[in-house]
């Protein structure tokens, strides 16, 4: 993605855990050779790289052409470029030669027996062979009856020796084409049972076997596409991804933001990632409890994110990423779509709209931000959209009492004294820091433009006046995001420039360790052992969101599809 930096994930264990793996720039295409599974190829927007070590290092090869990656089914080092001509090189991208001449090859494959016969497609309905490794082609029609001007084949593969799929749509329906012999003779399939199959993948392992995606729905063949049964249902009504590079391994992705994958044939599935995009709240009380809050639906876990399980939205929010927990209560949270709060006291299994009282008279439940006192149970404070008020409440937010201030206040952070509270205010162009030393009745200002304020907070877990935030400052004329610790309550700060990555949304937390901060942003994690004078970089799975672990020197991490937790 164009918005983020250069890293990879890998796994070596079918999803239970993840490195990250640093890129030396964003690509935009990947492969793995089928030969040899630590054999990588990516393509930049400039050159194509090579690596031998399954992502831990990387070669510049050659600059990129115009068409996409194939790597051989059985030389490591032999690869193709197919497009608007084929291209080969032999010695794993750092040189190319033409193959197949200036004709344009959408698709290609490679006989599974090892011999050097590839399957190109360089027009509807035609298929060219080549047994010299793509210097000469014939010419082989698929079908009379092909539609070859309107409709066309989308992929050629081989799924053992000698047998070619191809498949075209006609009028809604889907129908297969195949081959026995490696393309002299074709035999078509009548209209498939299912309107808009979505041909997914062919067994290699098993001659006749393959796989189309109905919706929710695999179905299956085992005698070339003649006849078809429901295979399986992907468990509620998500749709298969791809087929693993074993027989009988499926990838799925759930509607409700969770990755699966079987390893007997889609008998069974575990959940291999969850709450893409989410993000993620652990509470003081609890450190077992940790909450993620998706796109679609709520995940709980009560055992410190080993499990979880997934709860609806209420309906008023139900596109709410928007969650807060009480610290001191796990079951006790807040949730927002931009519009109306929604409370829940029993951990997200039942929610009840929120009118509360503010200063004596009814208000709309339309707060800008709801932040729950992580030091007295009952106290919550709240800011009004485009307000000059820190809302303050006693009851849980039953009652609130309006605190005017000299500024607009976007958030509040409470220390956990009880007495000590920050808020944020001003435009997030020129953040403005103000802070309470009598719980929300005298506010003072500790920073303001020009100085360099912080955009976010965090307060430290036993020393209310530390406090750590980010925020942008021009550098030598460019803008620079910045780490800032303070010692005095936001009195002058530490500064830490980190990057350019304008608009970047930090979190971070304190560990048991009262001198440990550590920062989270897109693509890594920063940590100070001095409380913010000297910083370092270090890797995570993927950052993004992270969240405190109350209970020892570790955060937890989550976005684009796990959940990791991070020991120092």
């Amino acid at each position: 993605s164009g918005g983020f930096s250069a890293w990879l994930l890998r796994t070596d264990d079918g999803g239970d855990t993840w490195c990250q793996l640093d890129l030396p720039e964003p690509i935009r295409e990947l492969v793995v050779s089928p030969m040899l599974r630590s054999v990588l190829y990516a393509a930049s927007t400039t050159h194509y790289y090579r690596s031998p070590d399954y992502g831990l290092s990387w070669q510049r090869q050659a600059a990129v052409g115009s068409g996409r990656l194939v790597a051989h089914e059985t030389e490591i080092d032999v690869v193709y470029e197919v497009g608007a001509s084929a291209r080969r090189s032999m010695d794993g991208g750092a040189s190319w030669e033409s193959a197949g001449g200036n004709k344009p090859v959408h698709e290609i494959a490679f006989a599974e027996d090892g011999q050097e016969i590839l399957y190109g497609v360089s027009a509807p309905c035609k298929l060219h062979r080549s047994s010299d490794w793509g210097r000469t082609w014939r010419e082989f029609r698929i079908a009379d009856g092909c539609l070859e001007e309107k409709f066309g084949p989308s992929r050629p593969l081989t799924v053992a020796s000698g047998i070619v799929y191809l498949t075209e749509w006609v009028d809604g329906k889907t129908l297969v084409h195949y081959s026995t012999d490696n393309g002299e003779q074709w035999e078509r399939t009548d209209l498939l049972p299912f309107e808009k199959g979505q041909p997914l993948f062919f067994r290699g392992d098993a001659a006749g076997v393959l796989y189309l995606r109905d919706g929710g729905t695999l179905q299956r063949s085992t005698d070339y596409g003649q006849s078809w049964s429901e295979h399986l249902t992907v468990p509620d009504g998500g749709h298969v991804a791809t087929l693993g590079p074993r027989p009988g391994v499926f990838h799925a992705r759930e509607s409700r933001d969770l990755s699966l994958l079987s390893l007997d044939d889609g008998e069974s599935w575990t959940t291999t990632a969850v709450a893409r995009e989410g993000t993620v709240h652990t509470t003081k009380a609890s450190p077992e409890h940790v909450y993620i809050a998706g796109a679609h639906w709520l995940y709980r876990s009560t055992d410190g994110g080993q499990t979880f399980e997934s709860l609806a939205w209420p309906n008023d929010v139900a596109s709410s990423r928007q969650l807060v927990v009480a610290a001191y209560d796990p079951r006790q949270l807040a949730a927002s779509d931009g519009t109306r709060w929604m409370l829940s006291m029993s951990g997200g299994t039942a929610w009840s709209s929120w009118a509360p009282i503010i200063n004596g008279v009814e208000g709309p439940a339309l707060f800008q931000s709801v932040t729950f006192d992580p030091s007295t149970h009952g106290v919550w404070y709240a800011t009004w959209p485009g307000g000059a008020h820190v809302l303050q409440s006693h009851t849980a937010g039953g009652w609130f009492n309006d605190s005017t201030m000299s500024d607009p206040a976007r958030e509040v952070v409470p220390a956990f004294d009880g007495r000590v509270v920050y808020s944020l205010a001003g435009e997030l162009s020129a953040p403005i820091v103000e802070r309470s030393d009598n719980g929300g009745s005298i506010w003072m200002t500790p920073c303001r433009p020009p100085e360099v304020c912080p955009t976010s907070l965090q307060v430290h877990p036993t020393s209310p006046l530390v406090v750590a935030g980010a925020g942008t400052e021009t550098i030598s004329g460019v803008v620079q995001s910045v780490l800032m610790s303070s010692k005095d309550g936001g009195g002058t700060w530490l500064r830490q420039p980190v990057g350019t990555a304008a608009g970047v949304t930090w979190r971070t937390f304190f560990g048991s360790d009262q001198s440990l901060i550590a920062w989270s942003s897109l693509d890594h994690a920063y940590r100070s052992d001095d409380l913010g004078v000297t910083w370092a970089r270090f890797s995570v799975p993927v950052a993004g969101e992270v969240a405190r672990d109350y209970s020892s020197p570790a955060g937890v991490f989550t976005n684009n599809g796990g959940l990791w937790r991070y020991e120092p």
